[in-house]
């Protein structure tokens, strides 16, 4: 399709999974301009009326609406690609630049006035997050969908990846970074335990934050295993792999979803295979697969596999990891 634009690419993943370097490489092998999280209210004013209610991760079933929710992934992956100026001035005034607590209260669903103003502005008027013009495909990727992503396959039937990643690596990257994503709270949320919680037996966690953070990480993960396991179209890829080889791992991947492979890509790459930290995309690929077993504790191996012993995990298994198994004396 050399004019037209080809189908939406949806990237999902958990927080700190590598979604953000896999739709920067498949970006830029489909010659489009990633569109980053349209779903996070902390990054595009038009998520912010579109997911407060629905919370940070919002569960939808294929079927079930939401107007809000549906407006917004309508506009990302098939709306037109230029928002007119004089719309998107008025969103940006209104947004301005915010602060972490007030972008913080937007997360927890409480959006200063100004803020759910810029949200309801952005999106009546379909402003679009990072819009590029003239490109042959939209690669959209979230942190946010994975229990929505059934819903948003089945409404506007994108290409969907997967990203996975050891659990133990976005356990030690949600501690080392803080990461408010990590405290969300999931096995409060009452649909989080009507559809996922209860079906699968799970108890509630342990008290304390680690414990709470670890069957958030159990549950998204555990929810993402499955939609793809109900989807063998989509395609399923593993951070841990992809950082063997980069290179011949992601041509395979973009031969696997018919999108041109060319230097500029393989360039990319290599210049992002050197020492970073925090939120840089910039790491040595070789040494992240394992970099859990330096940058987790004890109390925080075995916390990992305490929990996670109950969820219905089949990628990964909980005694792989060092240290008493769940149930020994």
């Amino acid at each position: 399709m050399p004019e037209e634009e080809a189908r939406p690419l949806l990237v999902v993943g958990l927080p700190r999974a590598g979604t953000t370097w896999v739709a920067g490489v498949l970006g830029r092998a489909a010659g489009a301009t990633p569109r980053h999280e349209p779903d996070n209210a902390k990054e595009w004013p038009g998520a912010v009326p579109a997911t407060r209610a629905l919370g940070r991760f919002p569960a939808l079933r294929p079927g079930e609406r939401d107007a809000s929710y549906h407006r917004l992934w309508q506009t990302v992956l098939l709306g037109p690609d230029r928002t007119q100026e004089r719309r998107e001035q008025v969103v940006k005034r209104l947004w301005g630049q915010p602060s972490t607590d007030a972008l913080e209260e937007v997360a927890q669903g409480r959006p200063p006035l100004r803020l759910r103003l810029a949200g309801y502005a952005a999106l009546a008027s379909r402003c679009l997050p990072s819009a590029a013009t003239g490109k042959t495909c939209r690669v959209v990727k979230s942190v946010h969908a994975a229990l929505a992503v059934e819903w948003i396959a089945e409404t506007f039937a994108p290409s969907v990846v997967i990203v996975v990643r050891h659990p133990a690596n976005v356990l030690a990257s949600w501690l080392e970074l803080e990461l408010p994503d990590r405290g969300r709270n999931l096995h409060l949320e009452p649909r989080a335990r009507e559809r996922y919680a209860r079906p699968w037996g799970l108890p509630d966690p342990q008290p304390g934050p680690l414990a709470a953070t670890v069957w958030q990480l159990g549950l998204l993960l555990s929810a993402l295993e499955q939609a793809a396991d109900r989807h063998p179209e989509w395609t399923v890829v593993s951070h841990d792999h992809l950082c063997v080889d980069p290179e011949a791992a992601f041509e395979a991947l973009t031969a696997r979803l018919g999108l041109p492979w060319t230097e500029g890509t393989a360039d990319f790459l290599r210049q992002g295979n050197r020492p970073g930290r925090g939120f840089e995309t910039a790491r040595e690929a070789s040494n992240l697969p394992e970099s859990w077993r330096r940058r987790l504790g004890p109390g925080e191996i075995e916390e990992l596999k305490r929990t996670l012993a109950h969820f219905p995990l089949h990628r990964w298994r909980v005694d792989e990891l060092p240290g008493p198994t769940p149930g020994d004396g």
